[in-house]
């Protein structure tokens, strides 16, 4: 798996008991392999916001385009490999998540301007 990163891993959470699915978060995307197929690799400026509920053990991932369909991560208790079992810390990855997901926002604010009595005037700002 991580031959297969182009970047380093900042928090990485098993998808399944067996360890052979994972969700990596990198400094340029979030990185999911299934095991089966090539991994597959959402650039963070297509994240519009990242859930966790602990209780159920599940990040929720929110695109910006409004038509795709949320991106749903189950987390096991842990990762068993032969006779070894390793719990699974989800708190390095929602970290990392959180982190990246804030950093590729871009900050918007709507406001009424002054009316003018002759022509109009716009103002955008982005960060």
């Amino acid at each position: 798996m991580r031959e297969q990163l182009r970047e380093p891993a900042l928090g990485a959470v098993p998808l399944n008991a067996e360890g052979s699915a994972w969700a990596v978060a990198t400094t340029g995307s979030l990185v999911v392999f299934n095991g089966c197929s090539r991994p597959k690799t959402h650039p963070w400026d297509e994240v519009e916001q990242g859930t966790w509920d602990g209780q159920e053990r599940v990040f929720i991932l929110r695109w910006s385009q409004q038509d795709r369909e949320d991106l749903v991560l189950k987390v096991p208790a842990g990762v068993r490999n032969g006779d070894a079992y390793a719990s699974a810390d989800a708190a390095p990855f929602a970290k990392a998540l959180r982190q990246r997901v804030e950093a590729a926002i871009v900050h918007s604010a709507v406001t009424t301007l002054p009316q003018r009595r002759h022509g109009h005037s716009e103002c955008a700002s982005r960060q």
